[in-house]
C-alpha cells in the first residue's frame, strides 16, 4: 500500500490545495437540485460523504430519510460532497496519508478497492461491517459482497450487481426487420450485425478500448487474466479469443466502430447511442441509470437480452464494475456504530434496496424483491423504460443467475496489469490496429512478468 499511496511530504504540501477543491463541491448534489434539509435539532449525527456519482448521493439522501421515519432515536444526517473521478482518489489517499481529513462515508469503485484491502491485517483503513450487516446477509447477492471482504471481514456492499447484458435499440431492429431474440453466439450477433448495417446503414456496436468490453467475454469463458498469486495471463487462448472477437468485429466485420470518447461513459458515446448510430452495446445493468439522464430519446425503446456466447457452456452474462460504500477509520468514535449502522440499512434493508431500482435503474443486490410487484409500479426506472423492459430485465436477472460470471479484482497486482492493458493493449488492438490481439497480448506478458518478478 505505501507505494501506491501519495509520499507523505507531497501529500502535506497538496492538502490545502486538494482539501479547498473538494470543499468547493460540498453542497449536497441531487438530481432534481434540491438538497437534504437542515439538521433539525443537536440531536442529529451528521455523517460527511464523498461520492464520485450524484446519483449515489441522493440514494443516500433517501436511505436517511429510511432510517430516520425508522430509528427516531438515532436520526442521521448526511452532509454529501460529489468529487470528481481522479480527485476522489487522490483526495483520500492523501487524507488517509496525513490521518485526517476523509471523511466519514466514502465510495470507493471495486478497480480502486484493492489499493484499500489488499493490505496485511490491521491496516486496512475502513472499518469491518461483519456486525451491522449480519441480518441482512441471507437475502444479499454474495457476488456483490465477496470482492470487498478481507482479512474475513466485510467493508462495503456494491450497489448493485452489474450483471452484464445486451441492450438492443429496439427501432433500429424494427427497421432492419431484425428480431435480436434469434441472436444466440456471437457468429449470430456479427451475421445480424452486417444485415443491419445493410438495411439501416447503423454499425451493430461501439467497443470501448477500455475493459467493460473485454472483461465480460474473458469471464464468460470461465477464466482468469490474473492467476490467484498475481501472474498475469495474457496470452492465454480465452484472453486472446476475447480480444480477437472485438478486434474483428471492427476491422473485419465492420460491424462495429471504436467507441467515440474511448469509453462506455463518455459524452460523445453517450451522444452516439442516443441518436441511433449504433444498434446495441454491451454494458453492465448499472449503465441504465446513464439512459434517463443522459439519452432521453431512448425512453420506451430499450430492450434488453443476454450475452452470446462463444460456445455451450459458456456464461451468458458476468458482473463487472462496481462500487461499495465504506466507513473510514477516521469517523468519530462515538458515531462509528452508528455509521456501521446505517450504511448496513443503506444497501441492505429491503425497501432500501428496491430503491436501486426505482431510484437509480439498477440491478439491486437482494435476491427476494426481483419477483414483487412494486418493482413494476410507477417510478423513476419505470417510467422511463416501461412496464414491459421491467418485467424482461427481472426475467433476465432470474435466468442467467447461475450463468454470471466475474473477473476477480482483488487478486495481487490486478490493479497494475488491468492499467497496463488500458493503457498499452487496448489502443494498439482496438483504436489503432497497429497490432494482433496475440502479439500485443504477448507482448503485455512478456513485460508484466518482468516488472512483477
Amino acid at each position: 500500500m505505501k507505494k501506491r499511496i501519495l509520499p507523505l511530504i507531497l501529500a502535506i504540501l497538496m492538502a490545502v490545495t486538494l482539501l479547498a477543491a473538494c470543499a468547493d463541491e460540498s453542497t449536497p448534489a441531487t438530481t432534481d437540485g434540491d438538497t437534504p434539509a437542515a439538521p433539525p435539532s443537536d440531536d442529529v449525527t451528521v455523517l460527511t460523504m464523498w461520492s464520485f456519482v450524484e446519483t449515489h448521493l441522493e440514494y443516500f439522501y433517501r436511505a436517511a430519510d429510511l432510517w430516520n421515519a425508522a430509528n427516531p432515536d438515532r436520526q442521521v444526517y448526511i452532509d454529501g460532497q460529489h468529487v470528481p473521478w481522479g480527485q476522489i482518489w487522490e483526495n483520500l489517499q492523501m487524507a488517509l496519508t496525513v490521518g485526517e481529513g476523509a471523511p466519514d462515508l466514502i465510495d470507493i469503485e471495486i478497480g480502486q478497492a484493492e489499493m484499500y484491502l489488499n493490505v496485511p491485517p490491521g491496516h486496512v483503513p475502513l472499518l469491518p461491517q461483519n456486525d451491522a450487516l449480519a441480518p441482512y446477509l441471507p437475502y444479499l447477492v454474495m457476488a456483490r459482497v465477496d470482492p470487498y471482504t478481507a482479512h474475513g471481514n466485510i467493508y462495503g456492499v456494491c450497489y448493485h450487481i452489474g450483471a452484464v447484458m445486451m441492450f438492443y435499440n429496439q427501432s433500429l431492429f424494427d427497421e432492419a426487420g431484425l428480431d435480436w431474440r434469434e441472436i444466440v453466439t456471437w457468429d449470430d450477433f456479427i451475421a445480424m450485425g452486417q444485415l443491419m448495417k445493410e438495411r439501416t446503414g447503423a454499425y451493430m456496436v461501439n467497443l470501448d478500448s477500455n475493459l467493460f468490453g473485454w472483461h465480460p467475454l474473458v469471464a464468460q469463458q470461465h477464466f482468469q487474466y490474473v492467476s490467484e498469486d498475481g501472474q498475469p495471463r495474457l496470452d492465454s487462448p480465452e484472453a486472446i479469443r476475447a480480444l480477437q472477437l472485438m478486434h474483428d468485429m471492427i476491422y473485419v466485420y465492420e460491424i462495429a466502430r471504436v467507441m467515440p470518447g474511448y469509453e462506455l461513459d463518455s459524452e460523445e458515446h453517450y451522444a452516439a447511442f442516443n441518436n441511433g448510430n449504433h444498434a446495441s452495446l454491451w454494458a453492465p445493468a448499472w449503465f441504465l441509470e446513464r439512459f434517463p439522464r443522459v439519452m432521453p430519446d431512448l425512453q420506451g425503446n430499450l430492450a434488453v437480452g443476454p450475452l452470446p456466447v462463444f460456445e455451450a457452456g459458456n456464461n451468458r452474462s458476468s458482473s463487472a464494475g462496481g462500487t461499495m460504500t465504506a466507513v473510514t477509520n477516521q469517523v468519530a468514535p462515538e458515531n462509528a456504530e452508528l455509521a456501521l449502522d446505517f450504511v448496513a440499512f443503506a444497501k441492505g434493508n429491503r425497501e432500501a434496496a428496491m430503491m436501486q431500482w426505482t431510484l437509480l435503474g439498477f440491478d439491486p443486490i437482494r435476491w427476494d424483491i426481483f419477483e414483487d410487484p412494486a418493482m413494476l409500479a410507477p417510478s423513476p426506472a419505470v417510467d422511463f423504460f416501461g412496464v414491459e423492459f421491467a418485467q424482461m430485465f427481472f426475467d433476465l436477472l432470474f435466468e442467467i443467475q447461475a450463468e454470471t460470471g466475474s473477473i476477480d479484482e482483488m487478486r495481487p497486482h490486478s490493479f497494475h496489469i488491468r492499467e497496463h492493458i488500458i493503457q498499452h493493449v487496448m489502443p494498439a488492438t482496438i483504436r489503432a490496429n497497429d497490432m494482433s490481439p496475440a502479439e500485443a497480448l504477448a507482448e503485455a506478458q512478456e513485460i508484466l512478468e518482468r516488472e512483477l518478478d
